[in-house]
């Protein structure tokens, strides 16, 4: 990504802090900040490089495992806090070392948004509870699934 573009996208992550998700409705888990939609590759998926991939497949194995962890006991606070943040560094790493073309770095900086407005909301940015913030990020890995080619994605 070019720096103008990495600039661009932290101030959107930062505005998104601001957006309460319980206001994001189920479906528009597909739409940025800005109005912009996810959008199909002239029917096909966007590819991915590398770093991209390796972040997103750190930010669902975290996911998954704090959902497993959830539905064995109830979880503090932190811990949600502490699978935000995490989501957080895994963004910065992705926006500073990802390299795709226009077209599929916008419609990637939608998911990245609304990971931040998910990784907000586990931290307690929000008033929706910390495992609304959860149930967010499960809903943008699967539209990540839906316009992203990544080799070994399992939903």
């Amino acid at each position: 990504m070019k720096t103008t573009h990495k600039v661009c996208a932290l101030a959107i992550a930062a505005a998104c802090a601001f957006v309460p998700a319980t206001l994001i409705a189920a479906d528009s888990h597909s739409t940025g900040k800005d109005g912009q939609r996810l959008v199909l590759n002239a029917g096909k998926k966007w590819t991915t490089d590398e770093t991209l991939r390796r972040g997103m497949d750190a930010i669902r194995a975290q996911v998954a495992a704090m959902r497993e962890s959830s539905r064995l006991a109830p979880l503090p606070r932190e811990h949600y806090a502490a699978l935000g943040a995490s989501i957080k560094r895994e963004i910065g790493d992705i926006l500073q070392n990802c390299k795709l073309d226009a077209e599929a770095d916008r419609n990637f900086h939608v998911v990245l948004n609304q990971l931040g407005v998910a990784a907000d909301t586990l931290e307690g940015r929000h008033a929706a509870g910390a495992a609304t913030g959860l149930d967010h990020a499960e809903l943008v890995l699967a539209q990540y699934a839906r316009f992203f080619e990544h080799p070994g994605w399992s939903a």
